[in-house]
């Protein structure tokens, strides 16, 4: 069906149609299915909860290779499959993926004849696919290539050659292939429970999150492509072995700070990394009650010591959770508004973080104006700037000691 490449046409036909293969993530691997599916012919479709790549997709290292850590194990044919793999996808999307040189630097002179060998071995399993041969370099050109290289004892490097591309927009190429094949594809349409028929899964209930209705999509297969996320959708088939891998998640965690506190810590953190992406009721179910048992459990064995809250992106749903897990702390990420925050949350309770750390990595007056935003706003409320989760590989370290210094000046 020929239909505009338009969120509208495609949520309208998803409301309409029934479909052969229905597929509930937009990252890479859904997208992938949903083009291989669309091109046999199955009536496909595809939902997404957020954007295209919203996760892991677009947070991979940005590398094609072709596995050369495997040959140090000896496992050739990974290799060899691995490479055939880079040069396809180099030859199909050249507008995605192009060639990237490597160095090593040598600091110890048997690094020289090791990384020389099996780099050849790699040019010479490519073979007319490779994008370069390996080749060594002197002290002097490995300086100059890398001008941050180590120098002292650097005796000179190895360069060999792989690929790197653009993984989100890799995934909007794929999802308009898929689209242009025949595809239903639908973003911000969030899948909320699964139709079953005499214990068949035969669709899913989705919500178009911008509009606000829900509604059933029935397909005879239902794809989960959700990645990290996958246990989330599994538990609509089966809530109670969801429910048994929650609880032991509980108690592992429990158990593992337990012994972080027993060492010495003297304050203990759960974070949620993806919770901002849950539905008010998976977040209540997901997040707010494990983490309420998890403290009460803490607060049992070990009184008294500090247990910070961060559920990363939850937003509005923030003041559920300090009411639900009741932290003694609450962890916020840099897009919050910090004045909603102490206007929403409970009075005394102390916050942490809320600083960009791209401010960080700026320094000068982005940085002072950004810790200026996060103290004007908190003018009463205690408050922790957490380096932890700020400083990054490049972080400067004088803005580091801008930060502190400014903190402590105010």
């Amino acid at each position: 069906m020929n239909r505009p490449f338009t969120r509208s046409a495609h949520l309208a036909s998803l409301r309409a149609l029934d479909f052969d293969v229905l597929v509930v993530g937009g990252g890479a691997t859904g997208l992938g299915i949903a083009v291989d599916a669309a091109s046999r012919g199955y009536r496909t479709a595809l939902v997404e909860a957020h954007d295209f790549a919203k996760c892991t997709s677009s947070r991979s290292t940005k590398l094609v290779h072709g596995g050369v850590r495997y040959l140090e194990q000896m496992q050739i044919g990974l290799v060899t499959e691995a490479l055939v793999e880079r040069a396809i996808l180099c030859e199909n999307a050249p507008h995605l993926a192009h060639d990237l040189a490597f160095i090593v630097p040598r600091y110890h002179w048997w690094e020289g004849p090791f990384y020389g060998v099996g780099l050849k071995l790699y040019d010479a399993l490519a073979g007319k696919r490779n994008f370069g041969s390996s080749r060594s370099l002197s002290r002097e050109e490995t300086i100059a290539a890398i001008p941050g290289v180590r120098e002292d004892g650097l005796l000179g490097g190895i360069e060999y050659h792989d690929a790197q591309f653009d993984d989100a927009r890799m995934a909007l190429a794929l999802a308009r292939t898929a689209a242009s094949r025949g595809a239903v594809i639908v973003t911000r349409a969030r899948c909320e429970g699964l139709v079953k028929d005499e214990g068949q899964v035969v669709g899913a209930e989705i919500r178009d999150v911008e509009g606000g209705q829900g509604f059933k999509v029935r397909a005879s297969i239902v794809v989960n492509a959700t990645g990290v996320f996958v246990d989330q959708l599994r538990a609509y088939d089966d809530p109670a072995a969801f429910d048994r891998i929650v609880g032991a998640i509980v108690d592992l965690t429990v158990t593992y700070l337990s012994g972080q506190i027993e060492a010495g810590v003297e304050a203990v953190q759960l974070f949620d990394s993806w919770a901002g992406s849950l539905s008010p009721a998976q977040f209540e179910r997901w997040v707010i009650a494990p983490n309420a048992a998890i403290v009460e459990r803490l607060r049992a064995r070990h009184p008294g010591t500090p247990i910070i809250g961060f559920p990363k992106g939850a937003g509005a749903k923030l003041v559920d959770y300090a009411a639900g897990v009741k932290p003694d702390a609450i962890g916020l990420d840099e897009t919050l508004d910090p004045v909603w925050a102490d206007r929403s949350l409970p009075a005394g309770m102390p916050v942490q973080g809320n600083l960009d750390p791209l401010a960080l990595l700026a320094g000068g007056t982005a940085l002072d104006d950004g810790i200026d935003r996060v103290l004007t706003a908190f003018p009463e409320r205690p408050h922790v700037f957490n380096l932890g989760h700020g400083i990054g590989q490049h972080t400067p370290i004088a803005h580091v000691e801008q930060l502190i210094a400014r903190v402590r000046g105010k």
